[in-house]
C-alpha cells in the first residue's frame, strides 16, 4: 500500500467508510450504493440514508480503488449487483464519472440509478443520464430521499428531475 493509499484510507476511515472495500452496515431497508470520491459528502449521504433505515455501502468510487473498479475492469461489481439503487456523485466531466454510469445503466434499470450533478454537467452530458433519476447539485436531504426511494422501488417522481 502507498502512502496516497494509506492517507486515502485514513480519511475515508475518519468518515467511517472503507473506499478500498465497500460493504453493506446491515440496515434493514433496501440497499443502496453511493459512489462518491468526496468522503464528507460520501458521509453526508450515508448518515441520511442509513437513519431512514436504508442498508448503505459507500465506495469512493473508480479512482480511490485498489486494482481498479470492478465493475469498469472485469464488467462486473458484486456490491453494485446487490444493490437497488445506486447513487453516483462522481463528476461528470472529468474522470470516470460518465463511464461508470454508463456501465451501470447496461447492467440495470436507468431508474434504479440516482445521479448528482451539476446543471452545467447537465446540460452537456444530459443524453448520458436518459432514464436516470438527476438530483442536480446542491442536493438537499429531501432530494436525496425522495431520489431514492424512487430509484429503490421504480416509480416516476414529478419532484425528482428524470431525463
Amino acid at each position: 500500500m502507498t502512502f496516497d493509499d494509506l492517507m486515502l484510507r485514513m480519511m475515508w476511515t475518519r468518515a467511517h467508510v472503507d473506499p478500498i472495500t465497500p460493504s453493506w452496515r446491515g440496515g434493514p431497508g433496501p440497499r443502496v450504493l453511493i459512489e462518491e470520491p468526496d468522503p464528507a459528502m460520501a458521509w453526508a449521504d450515508e448518515r441520511v440514508l442509513s437513519r431512514e433505515g436504508y442498508d448503505v455501502a459507500v465506495c469512493a468510487g473508480p479512482s480511490s480503488m485498489v486494482g481498479g473498479c470492478p465493475l469498469l475492469e472485469q464488467g462486473s461489481c458484486r456490491i453494485a449487483d446487490e444493490a437497488a439503487a445506486i447513487v453516483v456523485g462522481l463528476s461528470m466531466s472529468r474522470g470516470p464519472g460518465r463511464a461508470l454510469v454508463a456501465a451501470h445503466r447496461e447492467r440495470r434499470r436507468s431508474d434504479s440509478i440516482c445521479v448528482q450533478t451539476l446543471s452545467s454537467e447537465m446540460e452537456r452530458f444530459g443524453d448520458d443520464f436518459t432514464g436516470t433519476h438527476v438530483l442536480r447539485v446542491p442536493v438537499t436531504r429531501n432530494m436525496l430521499l425522495e431520489g431514492v426511494r424512487r430509484a429503490a422501488h421504480g416509480s416516476r417522481s414529478p419532484e425528482v428531475k428524470q431525463v
